[in-house]
């Protein structure tokens, strides 16, 4: 394995047990996880919207099944693929011993299924950590049957934020006392790589896609949702709505779109 995605599976991995009531708590008291939380209401929607009859959707980059029970609550047959092991464990707690969902470590930009094996497939808070998006996009492409849907999600390179994450980075680097936690060890291997929306869904539509529909979201203003976590989600819920409006939700920090299959 390479050195980055070792890097990203052992910081997975140590993330694997708390990564989902960080993140997804029931009760949201920060713009991120309220970001979170309502993105997984987008993705499931666009999937909705995109494949209203459920069939074989593959999970990919599941972590520890965020997604999971609703996609076997509205009867979907699941495969969840994520890189870090321990991640599945939990993924495979959350099933509750329901058929219907199974599990895999790999690679984005090699799976282990047959061509066309797909009606579905979601990849959420993957394209940031891989080797290459093109053969990534285009291993998404080989999984759907013909008309299949994709709905793949992005970190947004203009947003405003991205700034503050680099500047809170280097001085936190500089200012660490202790040795570094696996999310800093992980920073020091890994850049994660935010997309330009435009260049990524032309990308999307050379590897045989058809764009359907698309949004920004997690609207966190730099400064505000670190130093007052209160105004800051005031502030995300209040733009949320405008996600779909591009020339007013360019500054969200995620991107969302959905996908169909055209070519064999």
């Amino acid at each position: 394995m390479l050195p980055k995605l070792q890097s990203v599976q052992t910081y997975f991995d140590s993330d694997a047990g708390r990564y989902g009531d960080q993140r997804y708590p029931e009760d949201p008291k920060t713009c991120e996880q309220f970001s979170y939380l309502v993105r997984r209401r987008y993705v499931l929607d666009m999937l909705g919207r995109g494949a209203p009859k459920p069939g074989r959707v593959l999970d990919l980059g599941c972590g520890p099944g965020v997604y999971t029970k609703d996609l076997l609550d509205r009867g979907w047959q699941l495969w969840g693929v994520d890189i870090a092991p321990k991640m599945l464990k939990v993924a495979q707690g959350r099933t509750e011993g329901r058929p219907g969902a199974g599990f895999a470590v790999g690679q984005t930009t090699k799976l282990p299924f047959a061509s066309a094996s797909f009606d579905a497939v979601v990849c959420i808070g993957v394209l940031a950590y891989v080797e290459s998006e093109q053969q990534t996009i285009r291993e998404i492409a080989r999984m759907l049957k013909p008309g299949g849907c994709a709905v793949i999600q992005i970190m947004n390179f203009w947003a405003p934020i991205r700034a503050e994450y680099r500047l809170r980075w280097e001085v936190g680097k500089r200012l660490r006392k202790g040795p570094p936690d696996e999310e800093d060890k992980l920073r020091e291997q890994v850049r994660l790589a935010a997309q330009v929306p435009g260049p990524f869904t032309r990308l999307c539509t050379h590897e045989g896609f058809k764009v359907h529909e698309r949004r920004f979201y997690d609207f966190r203003m730099p400064g505000l949702a670190y130093l007052w976590p209160g105004g800051g989600l005031a502030l995300g819920r209040a733009f949320e709505p405008v996600g779909d409006q591009t020339w007013l939700g360019w500054w969200g920090a995620g991107f969302l779109t959905r996908l169909e299959k055209v070519r064999g």
